[in-house]
């Protein structure tokens, strides 16, 4: 089972960020504090927020390409688009990626899907059910998670080609965890991991895939 939580920074309140910050270790709350734009910090918080509430560890790790992660697992993987963070959390490697596809920003994700990414839109596919989707929000300064349904994007969604190769490319490689560089090796991931393209409820637009390293023994087929 994959857990994806997602959160928006938009409705936060002073004493929310107050209290977030303070759950954070203070190695945690250094990282935040090194992103120069306030959004960035926001967003910086909410995904140090979202993992240790969720795995209720605060000694996170970072690979030298940036993927966060624990010594004792569980597997986590974070991203973030506009003002909405997205963690994904498995027993297993992971990876996940979100993406708005407005039609402003269209043109540049067909052009950059083009350069990078071939032969992307087909693959091991993940059972909606092997996805659960919470929402995290707040009441006063206690954080809660609400269970909301996994929307699954279908592949003849034509609006949503671009952005669901694109979101594709970056779980893939997130799962990885060689960063970029293993855009290279695309195909070859692709028949190691299973995948899932959904779009978060009541956020139109939003575009989430999520990858997961199939288990040791699993067949994958062409």
């Amino acid at each position: 089972m994959i857990d994806v939580y997602y959160m928006t920074v938009d409705a936060l309140s002073s004493p929310q960020k107050e209290s977030m910050l303070s759950a954070l270790s203070e190695a945690e709350r250094d990282h935040c504090r090194k992103m120069k734009k306030e959004r960035d910090f926001l967003l910086s918080l909410c995904g140090h927020y979202m993992m240790q509430s969720v795995t209720g560890k605060k000694d996170v790790l970072y690979s030298k390409v940036g993927k966060p992660y624990y010594k004792d697992g569980p597997f986590v993987s974070l991203s973030h688009d506009e003002n909405t963070v997205v963690l994904a959390v498995c027993d297993r490697p992971v990876g996940v990626d979100i993406l708005y596809a407005t039609e402003a920003r269209k043109a540049k994700i067909a052009q950059v899907v083009g350069r990078f990414v071939h032969d992307i839109y087909k693959g091991l596919s993940l059972p909606t059910d092997a996805v659960c989707v919470r929402r995290m929000e707040f009441s006063g300064v206690d954080s809660q998670t609400v269970l909301t349904p996994t929307l699954p994007i279908s592949d003849d969604a034509e609006e949503y080609v671009c952005a669901r190769a694109f979101t594709k490319a970056e779980a893939l490689m997130k799962c990885d965890g060689g960063g970029f560089a293993a855009i290279t090796l695309l195909c070859q991931l692709k028949q190691t991991m299973q995948t899932l393209s959904l779009s978060l409820p009541e956020l139109p637009q939003s575009v989430v895939t999520v990858a997961r390293l199939l288990p040791s023994d699993a067949k994958a087929e062409p």
